[in-house]
């Protein structure tokens, strides 16, 4: 969803996503194997609990076996929330409607699994994408060693 998302926002000159995508593909680049395991292990599990998990404790607590429709404003404010997040570090803003929509899945499949199933679809979907981005900061650094003329890919003149 977020690469369409993001691609589609461009064509009609949105900026859609996560803005700190250039911080990502930077610290990829530098540190491919700690940037994956912290993108596909440690960060959906860490979202997830403060993201879906805990509100979800309180919209229990708040509503013990109660109607699960009465839930769902916590769940759109934690997706609104776990959206912002996205945008947190960045150096512009975007509207990160992709985080949002995936924000909303991740409250339905926690509400409906629990944490093992929201960490392990969220870690699915970071995985999914992930080699995207390995792809992208390989490009970038590809670019930047020949910007700084590391490599000369010209022909040789005869």
């Amino acid at each position: 969803t977020e690469i369409g998302s993001v691609l589609g926002g461009k064509a009609v000159g949105l900026d859609l996503g996560n803005a700190a995508i250039r911080q990502i593909v930077a610290q990829v680049a530098r540190e491919p194997v700690k940037t994956t395991v912290d993108a596909v292990l440690v960060a959906p599990i860490l979202e997830e609990t403060l993201f879906r998990f805990g509100p979800s404790i309180i919209a229990d607590a708040v509503n013990p076996g109660g109607n699960n429709s009465k839930r769902w404003p916590l769940g759109i404010s934690a997706a609104g929330t776990f959206a912002v997040a996205h945008n947190w570090k960045a150096e512009s803003k975007s509207l990160p409607i992709p985080q949002f929509i995936s924000g909303l899945f991740q409250w339905h499949v926690q509400r409906r699994g629990g944490l093992k199933h929201s960490a392990a679809t969220h870690a699915m979907q970071n995985g999914i994408v992930f080699p995207t981005i390995l792809m992208m900061a390989k490009s970038r650094k590809l670019r930047e060693q020949l910007e700084s003329q590391k490599y000369d890919i010209r022909p040789e003149q005869s």
